[in-house]
């Protein structure tokens, strides 16, 4: 993480703001904090129990036909179509192609 000027510019720069004097106090708090730290992860939070509420009772339906909304209708069949089924109105041309020379006048193909 850090190499050896790093560590000497940055305890330079500790030395400079808290003192010769302070220095030994501070090293000492801060293993103090370190050696709690650790007793504390040595010891543990206590491991949660699953209290299965968010378990599933009964058999799945199968093809997505659950009823998440509640009205009593599976959603499946509850959902209109996003895109309505429609057919094809446009006359084909004879050539088969959807370009429209109307956006065109001039007929030379540049447009």
């Amino acid at each position: 993480m850090f190499g050896t000027p790093e560590a000497l510019i940055i305890g330079g720069i500790i030395l400079l703001l808290f003192g010769a004097k302070k220095l030994p106090e501070l090293a000492k708090s801060l293993g103090q904090s370190k050696a709690a730290f650790d007793e504390g992860v040595a010891e543990g939070a206590p491991v949660a129990e699953d209290s299965g509420e968010d378990k599933v009772e009964g058999p799945l339906e199968e093809g997505g036909k659950g009823d998440i909304d509640g009205d009593g209708i599976p959603d499946s069949e509850d959902e209109r179509p996003r895109v309505p089924d429609s057919e094809d109105d446009d006359e084909d041309d004879d050539d088969g192609s959807d370009y429209d020379e109307s956006h065109n006048p001039s007929g030379d193909g540049f447009g």
